[in-house]
């Protein structure tokens, strides 16, 4: 049960709360549309075993509101992301506002 003071925010695996988490800290703000570059975020080479996980952890933060895609018309390709105002509220609840926010403007 929950109280209407503590909503309770969807559990996320490790991957797809780091990518949200990349994603909002690349983006810095609300609905700002970034270009999808996970292995940069990571610093990870792309293999084609990671970019499969990266993407399928995608299509699920879409799937749960927290993220926009913006993908070619012709295939199911993203180009580029932008955090929702559920996700980031997401990150702040779970990680904190110093997840993403500059530590000047805490």
């Amino acid at each position: 049960t929950t109280s209407d003071k503590n909503p309770v925010t969807r559990r996320l695996n490790r991957l797809a709360g780091r990518l949200l988490i990349a994603m909002a800290r690349e983006a810095g703000q609300v609905g700002s549309f970034i270009v999808y570059r996970p292995a940069y975020w990571f610093a990870e080479s792309p293999t084609v075993c990671r970019r499969t996980r990266w993407s399928r952890m995608t299509r699920r933060l879409e799937r749960c509101g927290l993220v926009q895609r913006q993908v070619d018309c012709s295939r199911d390709r993203v180009r580029k992301v932008a955090v929702t105002q559920t996700g980031w509220r997401w990150v702040i609840e779970n990680c904190g506002p110093g997840a993403v926010l500059p530590l000047e403007s805490l």
